[in-house]
C-alpha cells in the first residue's frame, strides 16, 4: 500500500496545457491533509511542503507536494491537466476563480478509478511581477478525493482539503529571474531535492 500512498494521494494533498509560454508565474505555498482507507489501514497524511504554481493567463497549473512517509522523503509533482476554469459572480460584487475536474476513470493517472479536485478562490488585483498586475486568487480553498483501483475489486480512496495561500515574495523573485513555468516548478523542486527528497517518478510530468 505505501508505494500507492506517494502516487496517488499527494495530488489531491494540496490538487495544463502542454504549451510552454514565457509569462509570469503565481507561486503559492500550500498546506493540506488527506485521509486514506484502503487494504484493512486507515491513516491520515499532510505534507511537509506543498506548492502551487499557477500561470495566470492560461491558468497552467502544477501541485509540489514533499512528505515523509515510512522514514522515506518523497516529492510528489502533478501537472493538473483536463482542469475546468472559470470566473463566478458573488455578492457584493465579488469575483471567485473556481477551478474543477472530475474523471471517471481519471485521465492522467489510469489506475485512478475516479478522480476529483474542486478549488476556489476570491480574485483580487496583485502585482507578481512588481509591476503589471493580475487578477488572481491570494487564497485558494481545495478539496479532492480518488479511488485507485488494485483490480480484483480491491480499492483505496483518498479525501483531501488544503489551502493554497500566494507567496507575494517567492513569485515576485520568479519573475524577475523571467522563469518559465518549467524553470520554476525546477528550481521549487531542485529546493526541495537539496533537503533530502527524491521526486516520485510514477508521475508524469513536463521536464
Amino acid at each position: 500500500m505505501k508505494k500507492y500512498l506517494q502516487s496517488a494521494t499527494l495530488g489531491l494533498l494540496l490538487a495544463s496545457t502542454s504549451t510552454t509560454i514565457l509569462a509570469d508565474q503565481a507561486i503559492y505555498k500550500t498546506k493540506g491533509t488527506a485521509t486514506v482507507i484502503g487494504r484493512g489501514s486507515e491513516q491520515k497524511i499532510k505534507a511537509d511542503y506543498g506548492f502551487w504554481v499557477l500561470d495566470p493567463e492560461s491558468k497552467r497549473l502544477t501541485i509540489i507536494a514533499a512528505l515523509t512517509n515510512q522514514g522515506k522523503k518523497v516529492i510528489q509533482i502533478v501537472e493538473a491537466d483536463n482542469m475546468n476554469t472559470v470566473n463566478v459572480l458573488g455578492a457584493n460584487g465579488k469575483r471567485y476563480l473556481s477551478m474543477a475536474k472530475a474523471e471517471s476513470p481519471s485521465a492522467q493517472m489510469p489506475a485512478l478509478a475516479a478522480e476529483g479536485i474542486f478549488a476556489i478562490g476570491e480574485i483580487t488585483p496583485v502585482s507578481i511581477n512588481g509591476t503589471k498586475t493580475a487578477m488572481i486568487p491570494k487564497t485558494i480553498k481545495t478539496i479532492g478525493f480518488n479511488q485507485l483501483s488494485f483490480g480484483a475489486g480491491h480499492y483505496m480512496v483518498t479525501q483531501s482539503q488544503g489551502v493554497a495561500s500566494l507567496d507575494l515574495k517567492a513569485s515576485q523573485e520568479s519573475n524577475r529571474l523571467k522563469e518559465d513555468h518549467e524553470a520554476a516548478v525546477n528550481r521549487i523542486s531542485a529546493g526541495l531535492k537539496a533537503r533530502g527528497y527524491l521526486e516520485n517518478p510514477r508521475l508524469l510530468r513536463t521536464k
